[in-house]
């Protein structure tokens, strides 16, 4: 797997990038990763993005960085560790409601951060949407805003109590003829 240099790159590469590139060269390696776009953004060592590999395990077509990739799960570690980040930083509590940041989110007041972190809010997990998926299968390039996608979670019954790992199950409609 090799790291080229983005082709957006307008500017030399930053000095870490080479001491960087055969350490993420050697993780992809291990972790039998066939490829992966990297991009650090840093106001005081400069800004690099590199492709490295292919699209997928043993082919032949190089990752881009304008490849569209549905991201899914990848977002639940990133927003975790902002979270926790902005919790170090004073700026929100684990124990507290959510309805003290988003007070439009349906029973806020009885759903805490730390019960978003361990996916036991109860809210109505949308990926799970039927309409979601056919739409997302039939448009694999559509995008949208975090508003969009929050009003499925909130415009439907929860699917637990807070807290609680049992899932209430909701029909749902599936399979037409």
């Amino acid at each position: 797997m090799t790291g080229s240099p983005s082709s957006q790159t307008r500017h030399a590469e930053p000095a870490y990038a080479a001491t960087l590139r055969p350490k993420l060269q050697q993780i992809f390696a291990d972790t039998l990763t066939p490829g992966a776009v990297v991009l650090v953004r840093s106001p005081e060592l400069g800004d690099w993005a590199a492709t490295f590999g292919t699209r997928t395990l043993g082919g032949r077509v190089s990752v881009t960085l304008a490849d569209h990739v549905r991201i899914g799960s990848n977002t639940k570690t990133w927003t975790g560790t902002v979270i926790l980040q902005l919790v170090q930083e004073g700026k929100l509590r684990l124990d507290a409601p959510v309805s003290r940041y988003r007070p439009d989110v349906p029973n806020g007041e009885n759903i805490t951060i730390t019960h978003l972190l361990d996916m036991r809010s109860g809210l109505y997990n949308y990926s799970e949407s039927l309409e979601l998926n056919q739409t997302l299968d039939v448009n694999r390039r559509r995008s949208g805003r975090p508003t969009s996608s929050w009003a499925l979670p909130t415009s439907t019954r929860r699917t637990s109590f807070p807290g609680r790992a049992t899932t209430i199950r909701i029909p749902t409609r599936c399979c037409s003829a």
